[in-house]
């Protein structure tokens, strides 16, 4: 038997929380009279409930369901929503989240927490990172990566800076790693590139320079990332204890959205710019 007002009456008026009694009011087609969260008009569809909590009193409340009940004009227009393409948009946007299980948010926002990454409370879901860790891009010609970061190399003597150009604009995103031969002024050198789990490694060999007073340079540039040089902590990995000393350098990078954290042999030393390492 079909109803045109469902009573919703739920155990609690605290800030969010909404029971099955008040879904299913609203599923049901029929006209949901809601007891419930103080702040319920924020979680349903705009006009689709009679919010017991903005009357005076019961009189008054029971007054406006039995004008509701009998106009008829009155009571289709708190379904209008049900057609709204916009609204319903918004509202299934917002409870998208709830398509997977409870236990599994849980252990998302567990993994962002502990690995220091973003969480988005509206969806319920480990945020998109600025520096996506899955996507690897690499040069047409010299095979420098050039997604998720740009690779340059760069030689510094008294005469100044000379950098390892790119001939072409064109890049390939179908593998995982790279390699190629670097050449800059007086160095000569080969590496290898291999992105896994978000770490890009990097492997020099062969490597030959004929100017002792020239240093070479690697470059990484992070689009977007803001770096204050009062962001970049330099050694970040002695936090972690270890028996057999410290073998490598280390900077890491930050903002609000993203850490990048660089290390390298412990014979090169890593530094920041203003806007990345």
């Amino acid at each position: 038997k079909q109803h045109r007002i469902v009573l919703a009456f739920d155990t609690t008026k605290t800030k969010d929380h909404i029971s099955d009694i008040v879904w299913e009011a609203l599923i049901s087609g029929s006209l949901p009279v809601v007891v419930g969260a103080e702040n319920i008009r924020d979680h349903l569809p705009p006009k689709s409930f009679i919010n017991a909590g903005e009357f005076p009193n019961w009189d008054d409340l029971a007054d406006y369901v039995k004008k509701v009940i009998s106009d008829k004009e009155l009571w289709e227009s708190y379904h209008k929503w049900r057609n709204d393409e916009d609204a319903l948009a918004a509202f299934e946007s917002a409870y998208e989240f709830t398509r997977s299980n409870p236990s599994c948010r849980m252990c998302r926002w567990a993994y962002a927490k502990k690995y220091g990454l973003g969480w988005d409370h509206a969806k319920q879901q480990v945020r998109s990172m600025k520096v996506p860790k899955e996507k690897f891009c690499t040069s047409a010609d010299h095979a420098l990566v050039s997604k998720p970061f740009s690779e340059h190399w760069v030689t510094r003597s008294e005469q100044g800076e000379t950098v390892f150009e790119e001939d072409s604009d064109g890049e390939q995103c179908s593998s995982l790693q790279a390699d190629g031969d670097i050449e800059v002024d007086s160095f000569k050198g080969h590496r290898r590139v291999v992105q896994h789990d978000g770490v890009t490694d990097f492997i020099i060999s062969d490597i030959t320079k004929d100017q002792a007073d020239t240093d070479v340079i690697l470059r990484l540039k992070f689009p977007g990332v803001r770096n204050p040089d009062g962001a970049c902590f330099y050694n970040t990995h002695t936090l972690v204890s270890t028996t057999r000393g410290s073998m490598i350098s280390s900077a890491t990078i930050q903002d609000d959205q993203i850490k990048v954290t660089i290390l390298a042999n412990w014979k090169t030393s890593v530094t920041s710019t203003g806007e990345g390492v």
